[in-house]
């Protein structure tokens, strides 16, 4: 807050609540679920060629295990 705070947001700002919200939520997220959704997209698989199924469900676990769409590790799960 020391550092927001010299870098012109105000003590009240509400930039502070957002930045410890943010912090709190990435530290005290339930691990099991991020190695859980990790694992189940290794093991994910097409069946009878419903790619919407695929696609929907990939998507999913690839938000509960903290991965961004846009990253290359993602494409390369997906693969």
């Amino acid at each position: 807050m020391d550092a927001d705070v010299a870098t012109s947001h105000p003590e009240t700002s509400e930039h502070h609540w957002q930045t410890f919200q943010t912090t709190f939520k990435n530290t005290y997220t339930n691990l099991g679920e991020k190695v859980f959704a990790e694992c189940s997209i290794h093991n994910l698989r097409m069946e009878k060629g419903d790619i919407d199924t695929y696609i929907t469900t990939f998507m999913k676990l690839l938000g509960q295990a903290g991965y961004q769409p846009s990253n290359q590790g993602a494409l390369t799960l997906f693969k």
